[in-house]
């Protein structure tokens, strides 16, 4: 069983215009316009090339290769605008053509019934063609010329205006005459069908998947969200994606620093490469390790974190944990009920680091055992921190690094005005009176009204501070002067106001890893991964409040450096004992050496 298909196509406008017309059959089970495509292929071999990237219009409108044909179908060659096949079917050289031209080409083949134009050269008269368009239209092959009228040269019949002769007619008054109307009827009614049929046309394409997003403004954020969900985003990050989001769109800080300047931008947005940094500081590790997990080279991915870190801590420092000293005044946290039973507290934390290829005595801390950074931090009654101090090496002291401080000591444990009349029933209200007093020579024991200072919950480390700072630590026992119930009372009082302290360094180490395990990256920027760390903790802190099991996770990592510690001394003790018994059964079997003879 075949069928007869009716093919139209242009002739060259170089050589001939008008149209072409030409009968095909086909096989009814393989009739479709890309078999059709294949057989004027094969029959226009010198054409091929043209025939295949043409589009194939099929009874006035566009369609698919796979549509199936009928018996009788009109199927037009739609060439570009500066194309088309020969009368001789030999192949023209064509130009890309847009979406507006290739429309108006089948306007031209296939839409006016009695006003048929052709592709002309401008210097050429335009011709009138009709052809079949309407079922009252007659059907002949090959172009049927009309009248025609000679262009001015330089124009065609595409520049024509509304108003040219060969257009539109008008009737008198300027109203439209009934041709004229059915033309622009068709005209419009053209551009519709040709506007659904090129939506249609694409109908069996599948759908663009919605993994990164281009237009999403963090589109590697979304494929993690999508991949593993908000749950698995939590995991690698300690935030859920709508956390991340507004944790770093409380300003608009990084959106005027990242990739501004010379050099070549990243191709990353800043929200992804906040999220990548998330997972940093949440895992730490090697640069080599996490590079990998995001699909990029380690160098390149340091050099983007370590650069967005320097541009971010520093901000998300002073909008969570600086901002915080005056926004959670003693009032106001005593006011919401949740002052200590006495006063803010603060307490000094270890990190161990690779040991140092000199100087080790200053970064061997005797209390861990092991070589490391020390770093204060200053905690309010609501679990906040208000201050972070510069890392120190690991041999100093707390009370050195409390005096180093001094300066926020003093200016955040002053009393404002409006706290002056607030109750403290602390001890050491004097005790700074006092000093001043005994140094120009007054009563050394005055008694103040009022206390010009909150005092300062310290652990046993920050003896004999009291002389510049109300500072409150537990009471030492000595062999010969054992505490009294009151005082133990006193420290059990003490140790459980301090207890938020403990709990905050809990919650510190366990959300970020690279605070809490050995620290193996630039000693240069120790300071700017911690207090990101803490700023970032600060806002765990808002969303979900500490809780005595952090206070335990601290102890569990206490334990574990303490572990640490004693296992390196016990394989130090290990080996000096091999070598010096090495020693000894080298001494013990050496051969010693033969006396010289007197008589010689």
């Amino acid at each position: 069983m075949t069928m007869e298909i009716k093919v139209l196509y242009f002739a060259s406008a170089r050589e001939e215009v008008g149209l072409r017309e030409e009968k095909l059959t086909l096989p009814r089970s393989s009739a479709t316009l890309r078999e059709l495509r294949r057989v004027l292929m094969d029959k226009h071999p010198q054409a091929a090339a043209t025939i295949e990237s043409i589009t194939l219009a099929r009874n006035l409108e566009y369609s698919d290769d796979d549509v199936a044909l009928a018996d009788g179908d009109e199927v037009a060659l739609i060439p570009p605008i500066s194309g088309g096949l020969r009368a001789d079917k030999a192949q023209v050289k064509q130009s890309p053509a847009r979406e507006p031209h290739d429309s108006y080409q089948f306007r031209l083949i296939a839409q006016f019934p009695s006003n048929q134009l052709s592709i002309m050269d401008p210097s050429r008269t335009e011709t009138q063609a009709s052809h079949l368009s309407s079922p009252s239209a007659p059907t002949t092959s090959g172009p049927i010329r009309s009248s025609t009228h000679q262009l001015p040269r330089g124009r065609t019949t595409e520049d024509r205006g509304p108003t040219s002769s060969g257009s539109v007619s008008r009737a008198p008054g300027g109203s439209f005459e009934g041709q004229a109307a059915i033309r622009a009827f068709l005209q419009l009614q053209e551009l519709e069908a040709a506007r659904v049929s090129k939506r249609a046309r694409y109908h069996n394409d599948p759908l663009p998947t919605t993994e990164g997003d281009e237009d999403s403004a963090h589109p590697l954020l979304d494929t993690f969200r999508d991949s593993v969900g908000s749950d698995g985003v939590l995991k690698m990050t300690n935030f859920t994606p709508s956390e991340i989001a507004q944790v770093y769109d409380v300003s608009d800080f990084m959106a005027a620093r990242w990739n501004i300047g010379r050099g070549q931008s990243s191709k990353q947005t800043p929200v992804d490469v906040f999220f990548m940094t998330l997972c940093v500081l949440k895992n730490g590790g090697e640069w080599a390790v996490l590079a990998h997990s995001f699909g990029m080279k380690p160098a390149a991915f340091e050099k983007m974190i370590v650069h967005f870190l320097d541009l971010l801590s520093p901000h998300l420092y002073h909008l969570y944990v600086e901002e915080a000293a005056s926004t959670y005044t003693m009032k106001k946290v005593a006011i919401q009920g949740h002052a200590f039973r006495h006063y803010p507290a603060v307490g000094v934390t270890f990190q161990q680091s690779n040991m140092p290829s000199a100087s080790q005595a200053d970064f061997y801390s005797a209390k861990h055992k092991l070589h490391g950074y020390k770093t204060e931090l200053s905690v309010m009654p609501t679990g906040i921190c208000i201050n972070c101090s510069h890392h120190s090496r690991g041999g100093v002291d707390d009370m050195t690094i409390f005096r180093k401080n001094l300066t926020f000591h003093e200016a955040a444990t002053t009393k404002s005005p409006s706290e002056e009349s607030m109750a403290d029933e602390g001890p050491y209200r004097d005790t700074r009176d006092a000093v001043q007093a005994a140094a120009r020579g007054g009563d050394a024991h005055p008694q103040p009204t009022q206390v010009s200072s909150w005092i300062i919950i310290a652990d046993e480390g920050y003896q004999e501070l009291n002389d510049t700072m109300r500072v409150l630590h537990p009471k030492r026992s000595r062999p010969t002067d054992p505490l009294t119930l009151k005082e133990e009372e006193t420290n059990r009082e003490i140790s459980s106001d301090r207890t938020i302290v403990e709990n905050y360094f809990g919650r510190l180490c366990t959300l970020w890893a690279l605070v809490s395990d050995k620290y193996c990256w630039q000693v240069k920027k120790y300071e700017m991964y911690f207090r990101a760390c803490v700023a970032l903790t600060n806002v765990q802190v808002r969303v979900r409040p500490l809780r005595a099991d952090d206070g335990e996770q601290y102890k569990d990592y206490l334990r574990r450096l303490n572990h640490i510690g004693t296992a390196r001394r016990e394989r130090r003790r290990e080996s000096n004992q091999r070598a010096r018994a090495k020693r000894e059964l080298r001494l013990a079997t050496e051969v010693p050496p033969v006396p010289e003879d007197e008589s010689d």
